[in-house]
């Protein structure tokens, strides 16, 4: 990361990171040999758009609101191109054990990346069933060779839609194993050491969900005796007609990858498509919430910021997911100052994101490093700083940005202490930072050197190290 100083103050103290976001942008510059020094990526206003299932996304980076139900599939039976081998009794073994899991996916074109999701997979599945909506490049051949060991089934059949295709496949699995794990396949599973699945006494696990810095959570691992289905015509999410239990699946998580069949070629050119698909769903839904978020991410992948905030407007003002009408909230803020809409709208905004869930930190983050930036407005950028350190990570399952409750609020608390001369404030901050072992690498250097500058101020101030006004 580069770093640089502020060069509207004096070169006898810091000035704070600049919190990165998901998409890096670095600006290059000197530093001052006598001033702590400031991270200078961009803060994170760009995540994933791939949400979760009924749970999201750095799509910033998950359950959302039901749409319709689809029928369950009810198609003739199409042919068996590939036996894994045959399967167990499933009457009197898989289905009376509610352990056994099967692996349900749907591939098309994923000969380049879908070897390394299978081997992360096989440690964890008995059996599987995966449906081919139509590859040309020998996706079917590598299936077959990776899970030659394991009982189980691919089907050819064509593309009619995530929603439809998804439930295809859990249609031909459903008789296969007591549990049906989805992932796509240009995701990976990881494991703690160690790992091993628990007893599997729930109809439906979410598992945590990774994709850069944002973590959401997608329910992943579900009962097989249920009538489950996947709905919509893009950022499908599953639906039950019953009653369910739930829980979490701890220990293990998936890892969003990227590259997949769909992503190859422009990203422009995928997002402007999911965009049409989309913006053509919510002409026939207007009241689609999960449609509606989903085009303003498209919009802002594509680079098209205008018309994602407008997007996000119309999202944040409709009801349903409260998690994704705030990050519908903060993302249109972040929007607005990349589009440098005054500064009294854009704080203005991260303000309304905040008071819509005072739980996250993200906004008060934000604004604690605008105040920072645009004029160095220490007593605002010290306030937000201070109350974004306090709170701990949420329980929230949509685009959690963990950066900013493992370290980036307390980096900001750091510098804009220092600045209203609360000093020991400012030492603490930093050590915390150093010791708390969640500070990456690249900050280590800048942080030790504002402890430094910190210390230093102490030597020759009050001893209480406090800001004016009992900081």
């Amino acid at each position: 990361m580069s770093q640089v100083t502020s060069s509207s103050r004096p070169s006898s103290g810091p000035v704070s990171p600049k919190p990165p976001r998901p998409r890096v942008r670095a600006n290059g510059a000197a530093h001052s040999s006598t001033r702590p020094r400031t991270d200078t990526s961009a803060t994170a206003g760009r995540n994933s758009s791939r949400g979760g299932g009924s749970c999201a996304a750095m799509t910033m980076g998950i359950p959302i609101p039901a749409i319709p139900p689809v029928a369950a599939c009810t198609h003739p039976r199409r042919r068996i191109i590939s036996p894994g081998g045959p399967f167990p009794q499933r009457k009197e073994n898989a289905m009376n054990n509610t352990n056994a899991v099967c692996l349900n996916m749907i591939v098309k074109d994923e000969a380049h990346v879908i070897r390394r999701c299978l081997e992360s997979v096989r440690p964890l599945v008995d059996s599987w069933v995966i449906l081919d909506t139509g590859s040309t490049d020998g996706t079917q051949d590598i299936v077959r060779e990776t899970l030659a060991d394991l009982p189980g089934a691919l089907y050819e059949s064509p593309f009619r839609g995530f929603g439809a295709s998804r439930t295809e496949a859990i249609e031909r699995a459903r008789e296969r194993a007591g549990h049906l794990l989805f992932i796509d396949a240009d995701d990976v599973l990881e494991t703690d050491p160690g790992f091993t699945l628990p007893a599997l006494t729930h109809d439906c696990y979410d598992m945590q969900v990774r994709h850069g810095p944002v973590v959401h959570w997608r329910p992943t691992l579900v009962s097989a005796r249920l009538p489950w289905r996947y709905v919509g015509v893009l950022h499908e999410h599953l639906e039950c007609d019953t009653e369910f239990s739930r829980a979490t699946l701890d220990g293990v998580r998936m890892v969003i990858m990227g590259g997949g069949g769909r992503s190859q070629g422009s990203a422009r050119t995928k997002y402007l498509r999911d965009a049409a698909l989309l913006k053509d769903g919510l002409a026939k839904e207007p009241g689609n919430t999960r449609y509606a978020f989903y085009l303003a991410q498209s919009w802002r992948d594509a680079d098209e910021p205008a018309k994602a905030l407008a997007a996000y407007d119309r999202r944040a003002a409709m009801d349903g997911f409260a998690e994704e009408a705030f990050c519908s909230r903060l993302y249109a803020a972040r929007l607005a100052l990349e589009l440098k809409r005054r500064m009294p709208e854009v704080m203005s905004r991260f303000l309304d994101a905040h008071e819509h869930r005072p739980t996250r930190a993200e906004p008060l983050g934000e604004l604690a490093h605008l105040c920072r930036t645009r004029g160095e407005r220490w007593p605002l950028a010290y306030l937000f700083a201070r109350r974004a350190a306090e709170l701990p990570p949420p329980d929230d399952i949509l685009f959690v940005e963990h950066g900013w409750y493992d370290w980036r609020a307390l980096d900001e608390l750091a510098v804009a202490a220092y600045w209203m001369g609360a000093y020991r404030e400012s030492l603490e901050a930093c050590e915390q930072l150093l010791d708390g072992g969640k500070l990456p690498p690249q900050h280590r250097e800048r942080v030790t050197a504002n402890h430094e500058f910190a210390r230093t101020k102490l030597a020759v101030s009050s001893p209480s190290g406090k800001a004016p006004n009992g900081r």
